[in-house]
């Protein structure tokens, strides 16, 4: 995955890393880059598909030498598609929209 060279937000000043590696053994059914928090980590939102064709829902956090700090994996049982998932505060904080049967619930994944 390469990113594109510029400045994303206040925090960034520029240093953004020109490749990320995101190695698995799945297939990757998405990508998308959903932020940069205040300490200049990069989250991205993955989704890989396993051989028995379950999609996997991650959060990877990058740092700014594209280095892969963590990987959170989320359920993925969405009732109905949800068209912005998943967003990231800047202090890393990581908030999912799952859609259930009686409407929607949002779970909040705090940053330690």
């Amino acid at each position: 995955m390469t990113l594109q060279e510029g400045k994303w937000d206040k925090y960034n000043k520029g240093n953004v890393p020109k490749e990320i590696s995101m190695n698995t053994y799945d297939i990757f059914g998405s990508v998308l880059f959903l932020k940069e928090d205040k300490e200049g980590f990069i989250y991205i939102e993955n989704e890989r598909i396993t051989s028995d064709n379950y999609v996997h829902l991650e959060v990877r956090k990058y740092d700014m030498e594209g280095n892969l700090v963590s990987i959170i994996e989320l359920p993925n049982d969405y009732y109905t598609t949800a068209y912005k998932k998943i967003d990231v505060d800047e202090d890393g904080n990581i908030y999912q929209l799952v859609t259930i049967p009686e409407g929607v619930k949002l779970i909040k994944w705090e940053h330690k």
